[in-house]
């Protein structure tokens, strides 16, 4: 079997946004990823390594039947950023960090808000004859070309940190996520097949 498709989900501290992104994906794939097609992973630009999700983060999680035992968080490397094929990030500060330590990461880094709106306007019909993750890959290349078709404004490619909030900013930012997922979790759930 060839190695899995790695999407990784980079925020600041790794404990709000990024696990919630990675957690909601990875329940969404669960076939995928039970089956080792599909790796899904959250890493932080400025966090220490081993700390548990936010609390709150944790909370919205289990509201949607989604599981946050486990999750410890992990600081942003460049073995990260070379080992993912898709890298979603919360924020355009994230995607400034994450290119600077592998800039060929470019291509395959964007803000959630980004991908999703970009993904819109890809042909969805699968690449046949490939391997899963050769045909996650292609995806992801196709979405890129379509880089510079969307305006999107600077502020809008941002999702909020909610860290500090009240849990009812946490909800507003899980369905956030969750909604921007869509187009994603459809896709590679195809691409996968």
């Amino acid at each position: 079997m060839s190695r899995p498709f790695g999407v990784l989900f980079v925020c600041t501290g790794n404990l709000c946004r990024s696990p919630i992104a990675e957690r909601l994906l990875a329940t969404a794939l669960a076939g995928p990823v039970a089956a080792g097609a599909l790796t899904v992973t959250s890493a932080g630009t400025r966090t220490r390594a081993g700390r548990p999700m936010e609390r709150a983060a944790a909370l919205v999680l289990g509201e949607v039947g989604v599981e946050e035992a486990g999750f410890v968080s992990s600081r942003l490397d460049e073995a990260a950023v070379n080992g993912a094929d898709l890298i979603l990030v919360a924020a355009r500060e994230h995607r400034s960090a994450t290119v600077s330590m592998a800039p060929a990461a470019m291509r395959r880094t964007f803000t959630l808000v980004e991908f999703a709106r970009l993904l819109a306007l890809v042909d969805d019909t699968p690449v046949d004859g490939r391997s899963p993750r050769e045909s996650c890959r292609t995806l992801v290349e196709s979405v890129a070309k379509q880089r510079g078709r969307v305006f999107l404004g600077a502020e809008a490619e941002d999702l909020p940190d909610p860290i500090g909030a009240p849990v009812e900013v946490f909800r507003v930012s899980r369905d956030d996520i969750s909604a921007l997922l869509t187009g994603p979790v459809r896709a590679l759930a195809a691409a996968l097949g």
